[in-house]
């Protein structure tokens, strides 16, 4: 029960975005800043002023800002709602991105399974969709999986599979659409958390004080077309001090709801609460 237990506090909540054990001194609900919502430790650098990949353009800004709000469903269970936005000059505006989800997530030994609404549209809002989706996630079987790999090798990791149907409100008639109408997508995402050194006194000791690193590797097959389409983000965040940090940021690949290939690398100010 104690191994499980830590399966799921250090595992669970890193890739459904709520928290999977509850003590008596938790809050019911939890607002956090600075995280994506579909991993609450990856990518957590909400504002970042960058330097573009694009040298032949002048220096950049690039926001990306997440806000969670979540809650336990007794002891197996949580619910999440979050919003993001991907903006900022150094985006085009067909390659910003503006989401909301909701989503729950239950335990079933040895799975945890997730469902969950999202919404999408992009800068203009000339691309809006709405996608319904259930993903799930072994507790175990694999080196390293939720928890350290071994104490003086701060690494964890986390994959999810899944699927999805969503409708699409909106759609910029001037631009060949990946999706139209109604439409499927098949999803695996990996997610990868590491913090250098080692923790002087239990797991987590200490983690918030150190240089965290984090990949968040999304695939979709879009069944509407028949082609695949990928997208990679990481981060590098060095702390200064009260959520503040240092922080390094590359991104490439496609994401919904347009597909706009991206690729851009930046160094800013990051805040994470």
């Amino acid at each position: 029960m104690k191994r499980l237990r830590r399966l799921l506090h250090a595992g669970v909540a890193i890739g459904v975005g709520a928290p999977a054990l509850v003590h008596a001194d938790d809050p019911a609900w939890r607002l956090r800043v600075g995280h994506s919502y579909s991993s609450v430790n990856a990518l957590a650098q909400p504002a970042t002023f960058v330097w573009s990949a694009d040298l032949d353009r002048p220096t950049l800004t690039k926001l990306d800002m997440g806000l969670l709000i979540d809650g336990a469903w007794a002891m197996e269970g949580g619910f999440a709602f979050g919003m993001r936005a991907s903006a900022g000059s150094a985006r085009e505006k067909p390659q910003r991105i503006y989401s909301s989800l909701l989503r729950g997530w239950r335990l079933f030994d040895p799975i945890v399974v997730a469902g969950n609404g999202e919404y999408e549209a992009d800068g203009g809002f000339d691309v809006q969709k709405g996608v319904l989706g259930i993903e799930t996630t072994p507790l175990g079987g694999l080196p390293g999986l939720g928890v350290w790999a071994h104490p003086a090798f701060r690494l964890r990791w986390r994959p999810w599979v899944g699927l999805g149907y969503g409708n699409v409100f909106t759609t910029d008639e001037g631009s060949d659409a990946i999706e139209a109408g109604g439409f499927w997508r098949g999803i695996a995402r990996v997610e990868l958390h590491y913090v250098p050194g080692r923790a002087p006194h239990g797991d987590d000791a200490g983690e918030r004080d150190e240089a965290e690193f984090d990949v968040e590797a999304t695939g979709w097959l879009l069944f509407d077309g028949g082609r695949g389409e990928g997208f990679v983000k990481a981060a590098l965040a060095i702390p200064l001090g009260s959520g503040l940090s240092i922080a390094t940021s590359a991104e490439a690949g496609r994401e919904p709801p347009r597909f706009e290939l991206t690729r851009r690398v930046g160094v800013g100010l990051g805040f994470v609460y």
